[in-house]
């Protein structure tokens, strides 16, 4: 199970916009932005369907607005769900039957795209600018701690900086080679703990569902396992049988997980502080400074 998705990158694009989001992502925010409070899912796909002039249809506004809802995807959602936002596995109830609006987050993304709020290098936090594939971002606190040595051209010391998952998968790999702007191997790994009744399973890598994980752990340790994913809280629990099952769960909790990690590769496209420096020159100074107090702020939640 593990999995190698090594590749030839194509030229990564200039960064996107004052929000970090394609087109498509922006005009949603604006869409819910404007919209009644807890809108009606299939409204607000209709509004933007004709803010785009008919382009596009109902089924991809919908998986694009679900995408940016779903905490296993996103390190920070942008929209919440109101009824059944989806799973990693099983998609969101149709859209005339869910309620939308926009998180905190996703309102401060909002302004800095109609220009009302400062810009914040979203695309950092939620992954949009990382080749391969993952969604795999900073912590917000790594976002302000690197906007702060760019603002004031000081050099990036990676030991301010942690890579986060949205699945909650630990992401390990040449964390100095990724900021240089090199493409850059990581292993993406769950995190395995024991309880009074057996262990947990959390974390699973973006690419590998759960299920997928209960019935490894179930065929290669004989035990007997359930999906208990809530959110962005990825988990498989493992129980353990009253007789014999203590030694089918040892090699699980001594690492023999190969099974429970994924091989990515990743690539910023330039270096981080280049990233960074672009973005300052394009917004200037006092905005920037002023997006760093948006993410501070984050980051301290």
């Amino acid at each position: 199970m593990i999995s190698d998705v090594s590749a030839s990158f194509p030229e990564p694009p200039l960064p996107l916009g004052p929000s970090g989001l394609v087109a498509l992502e922006a005009d949603l925010l604006g869409a819910v932005a404007s919209a009644k409070p807890r809108a009606s899912t299939l409204d607000v796909i209709e509004r933007v369907l004709r803010m785009r002039g008919g382009g596009g249809s109902v089924d991809s506004v919908h998986t694009a607005l679900t995408t940016l809802a779903l905490p296993v995807r996103l390190q920070f959602p942008l929209f919440s769900f109101h009824g059944n936002g989806g799973t990693w596995d099983d998609g969101a109830d149709s859209p005339e039957n869910t309620r939308v609006a926009l998180t905190g987050l996703g309102r401060a993304a909002a302004d800095a795209v109609s220009g009302t709020g400062p810009p914040v290098p979203w695309d950092l936090l939620n992954g949009s600018i990382h080749r391969g594939g993952a969604r795999i971002a900073f912590t917000a606190k790594a976002v302000a701690y690197a906007m702060d040595r760019a603002l004031t051209n000081e050099p990036i010391d990676t030991d301010h900086l942690d890579l986060c998952v949205a699945s909650g998968a630990v992401a390990r790999g040449d964390l100095q080679s990724y900021v240089d702007g090199q493409p850059t191997d990581f292993d993406l790994a769950s995190t395995i703990v024991a309880t009074e009744s057996g262990a947990v399973v959390r974390g699973v890598p973006p690419r590998i569902s759960p299920r997928t994980i209960a019935d490894y752990v179930g065929r290669t340790y004989l035990l007997p396992t359930t999906d208990m994913t809530v959110g962005s809280d990825v988990r498989v629990n493992v129980w353990v049988p009253p007789e014999g099952g203590d030694s089918r769960l040892a090699p699980l909790l001594e690492g023999t997980d190969e099974g429970l990690r994924e091989r990515i590769v990743l690539w910023l496209g330039q270096p981080l502080s280049q990233f960074l420096a672009e973005w300052i020159r394009r917004h200037g100074p006092d905005r920037a400074r002023a997006g760093l107090t948006v993410l501070a702020t984050t980051a301290s939640e």
